[in-house]
């Protein structure tokens, strides 16, 4: 009977030590990609801003290409925010204004604002 009651004991601690090690590498894991995520967004958000100053710097001549910029980026930010507050969020998918499937929006290709003047998109 006191074999028994180590041999459950023993079974017990296995059990809840794997539960806290699975866990704990679900929760880094979770960690690390949201932080990665993080990180993608920080550069995109720095490139663009690098790209505006560069544009700034051609002048006039490069203020529609500043304005089409500008824009794009907004529509893209309200897109994901739609997804989000609709519940879908963009976890798994790619929306397809970055030429990818998103799965819950109707958009197929990159939209206009992207094309550069004179070019067929």
């Amino acid at each position: 009977m006191a074999r028994s009651r180590d041999a459950v004991k023993l079974v017990m601690g296995l059990v809840a030590t794997m539960s806290a090690l699975v866990l704990g590498l679900l929760i880094s894991v979770t960690q690390t990609a949201y932080r990665t995520q993080s990180d993608e967004l920080a550069l995109l958000a720095a490139n663009i801003v690098a790209l505006d100053r560069v544009l700034l710097h051609y002048g006039p001549e490069a203020a529609p290409l500043r304005a089409m910029l500008r824009q794009g980026v907004a529509e893209e930010a309200l897109h994901v925010l739609e997804q989000r507050k609709a519940g879908g969020g963009t976890r798994g998918r790619r929306c397809s204004h970055s030429m990818r499937r998103c799965g819950s929006c109707s958009r197929t290709r990159m939209p206009n604002a992207w094309a550069l003047p004179g070019r067929s998109s």
